[in-house]
């Protein structure tokens, strides 16, 4: 009879608890205490996809056979609507060629902050955009969108919210059209406090591909691209980023984008840069800077907690009037594939089994 009690009363508190919901909330360096329930997906089941800029579609053969989908970068708005004079509008035709046998996503560039801002406010202009993307994606047999929608300025507090209503009506169209919906988000946008609620975004579309590249600028400092360790020493970091993320989002609508290149900064003799710094994509890094590197002092460096590489070097200038050498000292930081496989190798532990990189020529040609 004891033991039934007990058994009943152990039954009973089980019974009675309940996990609790998680909050929304614009994107906040403060650790999120909610875990939100993880949606299941099939183990170990990898997926991987490219972006290919408008740019790479003259050379003559994609070779794209290892991907399972491509990301055609792409066609860009404003507030008028698609601009059918820009490059990526007028490739479109030869990319749906190239791609005829591969699933491919359709990019919406929207960059510019100014025309973001105006179009945030104009219900018209984001149904004009809306519409057009999507008969733009159906006419060209694309399977989904990916909507790169990005702000660098200042915003006020109605931003997060206007956000919300365009990705939700974007999203619904798009489902209406049968077509997937995609949202790129930056890597550091709980770091840097950007204007995006996570959550609500998270649950108007299909999935978000996080931007982790670009966290050390080409104004600022040298450092890496995306460390996947390192928030002591650089403030953030990927195993940071997950955590912040997944607190908001399923596990299974996220994918991790690399970008496949780096900057090469011009340093002073306390290594502070004295200019902005240069962008190389990776298969430049290679061919100048690891397959030779015949430049004064030449250092190449792998670093274990970034997982990234960094070069040193001082580069000779030639002789000024009074016959010294003049000099520069550069600091290189980049991602390569051996990097971007060593943060996959961390995210597959976390359940997270999607990546793409960042772009297409940058890397492999």
């Amino acid at each position: 009879m004891v033991l039934f009690l007990a058994t009943s009363l152990f039954y009973f508190i089980r019974q009675k608890q309940h996990p609790s919901e998680p909050t929304s909330m614009v994107s906040t360096r403060t650790p999120s205490t909610t875990v939100i329930p993880q949606e299941t997906a099939p183990p170990n089941k990898v997926s991987t996809s490219i972006f290919v800029p408008a740019w790479a579609i003259d050379q003559a053969n994609l070779k794209l056979g290892s991907y399972d989908r491509v990301i055609y970068f792409g066609i860009t708005a404003a507030t008028k609507g698609i601009n059918k004079y820009d490059q990526g509008y007028q490739n479109l035709t030869a990319f749906a060629k190239a791609t005829a046998d591969k699933e491919k996503y359709l990019a919406l560039t929207m960059t510019n902050s100014e025309t973001n801002n105006a179009v945030l406010v104009d219900n018209k202009a984001q149904q004009k955009i809306i519409s057009q993307t999507i008969d733009i994606a159906k006419q060209n047999g694309f399977f989904g969108l990916v909507l790169d929608f990005e702000l660098f300025s200042l915003f006020n507090d109605k931003v997060p919210g206007e956000i919300n209503q365009f990705v939700q009506s974007f999203y619904n169209q798009a489902k209406g059209s049968n077509l997937k919906f995609t949202v790129t988000i930056y890597g550091d946008t709980f770091y840097r406090k950007r204007p995006y609620d996570l959550k609500t975004i998270g649950q108007n579309c299909d999935e978000i591909m996080i931007m982790a590249y670009d966290f050390s600028k080409s104004g600022g400092e040298p450092g890496p691209n995306f460390p996947l360790a390192g928030r002591e020493k650089f403030g953030y970091d990927l195993k940071t980023m997950i955590d912040d993320f997944s607190s908001l989002v399923p596990k299974n609508k996220l994918t991790v984008i690399f970008g496949m290149y780096g900057y090469d900064w011009i340093v002073d003799s306390n290594r502070h840069p004295i200019k902005p710094a240069q962008s190389l994509s990776d298969q430049k890094i290679q061919q100048q800077y690891l397959s030779q590197c015949s430049s004064k002092n030449c250092v190449v460096l792998h670093d274990p907690q970034t997982k990234e590489t960094e070069v040193d070097f001082v580069h000779y200038l030639g002789l000024d009037q009074n016959n010294f050498a003049q000099e520069e000292t550069h600091v290189v930081w980049f991602e390569d594939q051996n990097s971007a496989a060593a943060k996959q190798d961390y995210l597959k532990k976390q359940g997270i089994t999607s990546y793409s990189y960042w772009a297409y020529d940058y890397f492999q040609s």
